[in-house]
């Protein structure tokens, strides 16, 4: 109980610290990211042949084993950067000081 009272504590004293970096990823997101995921999810249906995805072509876009590596691929990809920015933001040694209980 004491480390999450501790987190919290934590945030509340660093709250620009955290608004700042939550702010630039964002943006980064919002700028950088998101039309770069776009741009690679119409690329793998221009590969696959088909202009949009829907209840029709869904069989025939899984069932082409590149297609379906390369979607994998940017879901793997987006998960990723998600996952290093959660990590980014509550792990970061800027705005958590680390504790190790004492046994």
């Amino acid at each position: 109980m004491g480390d999450i009272l501790y987190s919290f504590n934590n945030m509340r004293r660093n709250l620009s610290i955290y608004l700042k970096w939550i702010s630039i990823f964002s943006l980064v997101q919002i700028a950088i990211l998101l039309p770069l995921f776009s741009y690679f999810f119409f690329l793998i249906l221009h590969l696959a042949g088909v202009q949009s995805l829907n209840d029709n072509n869904l069989f025939d876009i899984f069932g082409m084993p590149v297609i379906l590596s390369l979607l994998i691929v940017l879901v793997l990809a987006f998960l990723f950067i998600f996952i290093t920015k959660s990590a980014f933001l509550f792990c970061s040694p800027i705005t958590f000081k680390i504790r190790f209980p004492l046994h």
